[in-house]
């Protein structure tokens, strides 16, 4: 009897053990859950930070390329501009004040440098003397530009653009025999549209201060005119007159050597003539001897 209550006993200590084990195991086996599921969480929010920042590195990496696109674009621009050989002054303008003033700052520079190379290299004294004149009164006239363009809000530069650089190019590589020429003819030409151009800015700018400054340079453009054109006229009418200079002595040598070539050819029968009568008078004389030895 005592046996059997002492192994019941044991039999519900065991069984309480049992049961205290498993409840152990459900608990660590829950504690085990929940902890995954932190880790999950901490996983997720973990992921979609990095996808987060990935976002926010994405886009600023876009933002920079986009940046970096534009700056590349305007610096090729810039270099194909400088390949080309374009300055600031080729650059248009649709603005009509700041287009004339441009211009003429263009047309002022070419005067200049134009001046100074005709100076050195034309024979003419009066042309030399213009030449040097032209530098020194486009000279003025590029500072009073400059002070008109400033006033406007427009900046100018002391260069060329590509078409008057062509020009003074071609002036560089001209031969010596023809630079004179060609000088003074572009001076009388040049000098016309200029006159056209200050003429209708003095009744047309939009800007008061253009429109003075065009009426107070337009008398001084109009003597530049006058002063290239006659000078143009006596280097035609000089070439003219040397050119009849020389077809003149070119018939009168003509003439000369005609008159020679006559003479020659009228010695020439005469000579021929007296050889005949020669031969002729031979032949009588031979007959007559001749004769007198029959008898």
């Amino acid at each position: 009897m005592i046996r059997n209550i002492a192994a019941s006993l044991i039999a519900i200590g065991l069984l309480g053990a049992a049961v205290l084990a498993e409840d152990q195991d459900r608990a660590a086996s829950s504690s085990s859950s929940s902890s995954n599921q932190q880790d999950r969480s901490s996983s997720s929010a973990g992921a979609q930070s990095d996808q987060s920042t990935g976002g926010a590195a994405a886009s600023s990496s876009r933002d920079r390329s986009g940046t970096s696109s534009r700056t590349g674009a305007s610096q090729s621009y810039d270099q194909a501009q400088t390949a080309a050989g374009r300055t600031e002054a080729d650059k248009p303008e649709t603005d009509p004040t700041k287009a004339f003033l441009k211009e003429a700052s263009v047309s002022n520079v070419f005067e200049i440098q134009l001046g100074q190379l005709a100076a050195k290299r034309v024979q003419d004294d009066q042309i030399k003397q213009f030449a040097q004149q032209m530098v020194q009164d486009h000279q003025q006239a590029q500072q009073q530009l400059k002070q008109t363009a400033q006033a406007a809000g427009v900046q100018l530069h002391d260069e060329l653009d590509t078409v008057h650089q062509a020009k003074l190019q071609k002036f560089q590589q001209c031969p010596t025999s023809e630079f004179q020429r060609k000088y003074i003819n572009c001076q009388a030409a040049g000098h016309m549209e200029n006159v056209l151009e200050f003429r209708h800015q003095s009744q047309n700018a939009q800007n008061d201060q253009v429109k003075q400054l065009a009426s107070q340079m337009l008398p001084k453009l109009e003597q530049h005119l006058k002063h290239a054109t006659d000078l143009a006229n006596q280097q035609a009418g000089g070439a003219g007159g040397e050119a009849r200079t020389a077809s003149e002595r070119q018939r009168g040598d003509a003439g000369t050597t005609g008159t020679r070539s006559g003479s020659d050819a009228g010695t020439g029968a005469t000579s021929g003539t007296g050889s005949r009568s020669g031969k002729s008078s031979g032949s009588t004389s031979s007959n007559q001897d001749a004769s007198s030895s029959q008898k």
